[in-house]
């Protein structure tokens, strides 16, 4: 339908994209909200600290908040972000306000925490469940009164703390931080956690004057799936709450065994006025997307920020029709929201073939999936997404770094995403943004500096050693499944066969033996199915009509090339006459 207007130039004309400022989905329930522990948490946690856990029950959904400091936003560098050569006032720089990151959580164990309750001052030095020297601090609990409480960011009567002011929490962190994600300033650390302190105090009073008479009852929330952002006092605060959801949310709803081909004007090879997304899932949870191919659509299969737990699998997307180079166009699996899963699945001629959107929550994963002739890259796409893996994927080109300018003032793409046992044809970029970590492990491929750079540190790189190659998982998604099943020889068995890279096949009754029931590839398929032509994968998808226009060009080139040797040979021929000496002819043979 040409009316629907999803295009990136409309929703700019008209507010801005929802991808990059989507609203937010979840209420927060009056008296059932609790600040977050004002010490550090890092990232891969499960156990949550909070100043109050008497309205949390095991089984309930949460929300986990990070509210944003103008401090961090200042340490990222995107407060200054270089304008975009030719188009200077497209480029905005990051407001700490649109970086409240959201994650849906499940409480699976409430501990309470063994200290006095209320106010204070004093702390105390402890070790979490995961070993790691942690700050406790005992401050007053959260708000739980009738009226709805709203966070304090930098509201009259609080303190906002300077850029790189870093106190003795930071110098401690930077020692139990075990993905190196803090940063010790010893920068007059003393009155620095003075400032800290002051904040938490004013706070707290404020929260006393609002609830007074309200037990508190500090502790932790154990969640059942870890947190991929690290909560840092120094930049920023959170909360976590119970909430209700502003729409109903469908679950356990699936689209399984459909092509689908857009409609396009065949005499405009960018045309623009036909079907946007093939497939796009919101709002919803529990569901999935299965043996979907899809052809000629602007762009693909989109889980947008409402998804939360979506499993997109064995699906191909092939031939986009539009403008090939402009942004918003040819996204063939894109990941959006939380717990979102690819899995073996294929593309062409993308511009961005397995992306995640602005302050995509996470986790996310990408595994078992190729792309090929696409024009830009795969990895973490505009701002600040957290959590992805990307396991087992191939693409044209794949990067993790600082986008600067790109887009609209993209900046830094992902914190705390994992390249693992991946490639790229072209030589691909990876970088780290301040306070976070991303890792890259066995990548095929080669490194270089793209055509456009911007400030950033390289990431971390794990490349196993020759003699570790056999005892390192061929993919770690799958290798983390088996662990949570049990990591018996009976899960890696069924995990390999039934749900992995192994697992599907829609040509199992033409094979036997040991290929029987095995994950094709598309040149296997290409062998086995006569529908298929027998080319190579990255001919696939080229049409009936195209291949016999070709042929019919190579026989009209063979037939001229035919006529031109005759003419040649006789021309050779005309050259030489018979010899005197030896009465012999000399011929040219061809």
């Amino acid at each position: 339908d040409p009316s629907y207007q999803s295009n990136p130039e409309y929703l700019a004309a008209h507010n801005g994209s929802l991808e990059l400022n989507p609203k937010n989905p979840y209420v927060i329930l009056d008296d059932q909200v609790a600040r977050v522990a004002d010490e550090y948490i890092p990232v891969g946690t499960t156990r949550l600290p909070v100043k109050d856990i008497s309205n949390f029950k095991v089984g309930s959904q949460v929300v986990v908040e990070r509210f944003s400091w103008n401090n961090w936003i200042q340490r990222l560098g995107t407060d200054h972000i270089p304008k975009r050569p030719g188009n200077p006032e497209r480029t905005m720089e990051w407001d700490s306000k649109d970086f409240e990151l959201r994650y849906v959580r499940k409480v699976k164990a409430i501990e309470a925490r063994n200290s006095k309750v209320g106010k204070s001052s004093t702390t105390s030095v402890g070790r979490s469940s995961g070993g790691n020297v942690v700050i406790a601090a005992a401050g007053a609990g959260a708000a739980s009164g009738r009226t709805p409480w709203k966070p304090a960011l930098g509201a009259e009567g609080t303190k906002r703390l300077g850029t790189g002011q870093i106190g003795p929490q930071a110098i401690l962190r930077f020692v139990a931080d075990t993905n190196r994600t803090g940063v010790a300033q010893p920068l007059e650390a003393e009155q620095d956690f003075a400032e800290i302190q002051a904040v938490i105090e004013d706070e707290s009073q404020s929260e006393e004057s609002h609830n007074s008479g309200t037990n508190k009852t500090p502790g932790y929330l154990h969640l059942d799936i870890p947190l991929v952002m690290n909560m840092d006092p120094v930049y920023g605060s959170g909360i976590v709450y119970n909430f209700k959801r502003r729409h109903h949310i469908p679950s356990d709803v699936g689209l399984e065994n459909l092509a689908l081909w857009s409609e396009y004007d065949p005499d405009n090879p960018q045309d623009e006025r036909h079907a946007w997304y093939a497939v796009l899932i919101d709002h919803c949870e529990n569901c999935w997307v299965a043996d979907v191919m899809t052809r000629n659509f602007v762009s693909g299969i989109k889980a947008a920020p409402g998804s939360k737990h979506v499993t997109i699998q064995d699906c191909q997307v092939l031939d986009p029709v539009s403008e090939s180079s402009e942004g918003g166009r040819r996204y063939m699996f894109m990941l959006q929201g939380q717990m979102g899963l690819v899995k073996r699945c294929f593309s062409t001629d993308a511009r961005h073939d397995f992306i995640t959107g602005a302050k995509t929550p996470g986790p996310n994963v990408f595994v078992d999936s190729d792309g090929v002739r696409a024009n830009n890259d795969a990895g973490p796409h505009d701002r600040w997404t957290t959590g992805t893996l990307y396991d087992n994927i191939h693409t044209y080109r794949l990067n993790v770094r600082n986008r600067g300018w790109m887009g609209s003032g993209q900046g830094w793409a992902g914190a705390f995403q994992v390249i693992y046992q991946s490639s790229s044809d072209i030589p691909s970029r990876f970088q780290s943004p301040p306070g976070a970590t991303n890792w890259i492990v066995g990548f095929e491929g080669y490194l270089g500096e793209q055509t456009t750079e911007f400030e950033g540190d390289d990431a971390t790189f794990l490349d196993p050693e020759s003699n570790d190659l056999g005892r390192i998982p061929r993919s770690l998604y799958w290798a983390q499944l088996v662990e949570r099943m049990g990591n018996s020889s009976e899960a890696a068995r069924w995990v390999e066969g039934m749900v992995g890279v192994k697992g599907k096949s829609q040509y199992r009754d033409m094979f036997e033996g040991e290929g029987r029931g095995m994950f094709l590839t598309l040149d296997e398929i290409a062998l086995a199915d006569e529908v298929v032509k027998s080319t190579t994968r990255w001919e696939l998808n080229r049409s009936e009509q195209e291949e016999e226009e070709g042929i019919e060009t190579l026989r009209q080139d063979i037939l001229r090339m035919e006529l031109e040797i005759k003419e040649y040979r006789q021309e050779f021929l005309g050259l030489y006459d018979e010899d005197e000496n030896d009465k012999s002819t000399t011929l040219l043979h061809i």
